[in-house]
């Protein structure tokens, strides 16, 4: 037994899956650390190692001393 479903309840047209997200390799080093800045939202975000021993900031680019 088939169970019908009125129109109005029915989805239109076809439903695509979503794309696949595109995952992209961390720099070597890298590590999650808190952001000081309000452009972060003080969220943890990723930081990467820079020649000096800081860790610049993936979203803003602000750099912190050594953690």
């Amino acid at each position: 037994m088939k169970l019908h479903i009125p129109a109005l309840l029915r989805p239109h047209g076809r439903h695509r899956a979503a794309p696949a997200p595109v995952f992209v390799d961390l720099l070597p080093g890298t590590r999650w650390l808190v952001c000081d800045t309000t452009t972060c939202a003080h969220l943890t975000t990723r930081h990467h190692p820079q020649p000096d021993g800081a860790w610049r900031c993936g979203r803003c680019g602000r750099t912190k001393g050594e953690q």
